[in-house]
């Protein structure tokens, strides 16, 4: 259209049906029929039509934002959330807003109530470790705040997204017994989250199932980032007894194990296998690349938004029942792994 923007009212026209068909239709209803939808979104691309924020907000009371609610640093698993959610926010109409918190710092349920209010995001998404803050938790609850949380500990709560944490860790570990490997090195994630006592609780069944020896000298702190897989790769490394694989609780930590390696002519894999979690973008460049858990992390932020934005319209309140979308994951094989020199000797 020339010399005016294109109203809702001039693409019903265009697409033989109400106005109030096409308001349903750009905000993803159900009860629009897919031949209806796919007409209505063809006649506001030809038209160029672009939704009134503003007016959609005056109607329907909502603010057609949400939020994703994290701790610390903006990480690759971050990252990986926020596309995911994106994905499934822009054909709904909704925008994302990113808000960090640092835990250490500040009271996560103050700071997360402040920003509910200052902004009137229709409901958050929140990330680990928040969402195992009980206090959090219930004041969402309280305030009728609507909220999918990722990855919680405790699975009998709420709306949530999650995959077998310890299932995975374990099935890396048994991987790399099968290899052959008797002497497992391990890097623990953040103290925090409770994926790193997943990680570590699965580490050592895995050893004990298998009849090996949990060993404390070749077993570090860390906290998933790359800084503390070079500080556990040097102290693991120089012990008495170095192991012939690491198990490193995150793809960065991995990436710090490898460097260390690499300076200290450490060979990859034929001294040393490496194993991460995540399969992040980082776990592909390395080299040689990692042997790592692939986390559905992007999947697991599309399908959080859509179910927060299932809830938002449907105005359910948020209750104590669980319902839970549990996804799968995937041991990828890269060349960071193989059998130890004594196995295939």
């Amino acid at each position: 259209m020339v010399g005016k923007h294109a109203t809702i009212y001039d693409v019903a026209r265009e697409a033989q049906v109400s106005f109030k068909t096409v308001s349903r239709a750009l905000n993803g209803e159900e009860s629009v029929r897919p031949a209806t939808r796919q007409r209505v979104f063809d006649a506001a691309k030809k038209l160029n039509y672009t939704p009134n924020r503003a007016a959609r907000r005056l109607a329907g009371n909502r603010s057609y934002t949400v939020a994703l609610f994290y701790d610390g640093d903006f990480s690759s698993y971050i990252a990986g959330l926020q596309l995911g959610m994106i994905e499934a926010c822009m054909p709904l109409h909704y925008e994302l807003i990113l808000h960090p918190c640092d835990i250490d710092i500040e009271s996560p349920t103050e700071d997360l109530t402040m920003f509910v209010s200052q902004t009137d995001v229709d409901g958050v998404v929140v990330t680990p470790p928040l969402c195992d803050n009980q206090e959090l938790i219930s004041a969402l609850e309280r305030l009728n705040i609507k909220h999918v949380m990722i990855s919680p500990q405790d699975h009998d709560r709420g709306l949530q997204v999650y995959f077998m944490e310890y299932q995975a860790a374990y099935d890396l570990m048994s991987y790399l017994i099968g290899l052959g490997h008797r002497r497992i090195g391990f890097i623990k994630g953040d103290p925090a989250h409770s994926s790193s006592r997943s990680r570590y609780e699965a580490y050592k069944d895995a050893l004990r199932d298998a009849g090996l020896r949990l060993d404390a000298s070749i077993v570090a702190r860390g906290n998933f980032n790359f800084q503390s897989g070079l500080q556990g790769a040097r102290r693991i490394l120089n012990a008495p007894e170095p192991p012939t694989a690491i198990f490193a609780s995150d793809d960065d930590t991995a990436a710090g194990v490898m460097h260390y390696a690499h300076d200290a002519g450490i060979d990859i894999p034929s001294e040393l296998s490496v194993a991460g979690f995540d399969d992040v973008p980082i776990s592909r460049h390395l080299w040689p690349t990692l042997t790592t858990v692939r986390q559905p992390i992007q999947l697991m932020g599309a399908k959080a938004a859509q179910l927060l934005i299932d809830a938002i319209r449907a105005d359910k309140a948020i209750k104590m029942d669980s319902v839970a979308t549990i996804l799968e994951y995937e041991i990828i094989e890269r060349d960071s792994c193989a059998p130890p020199r004594s196995a295939s000797a």
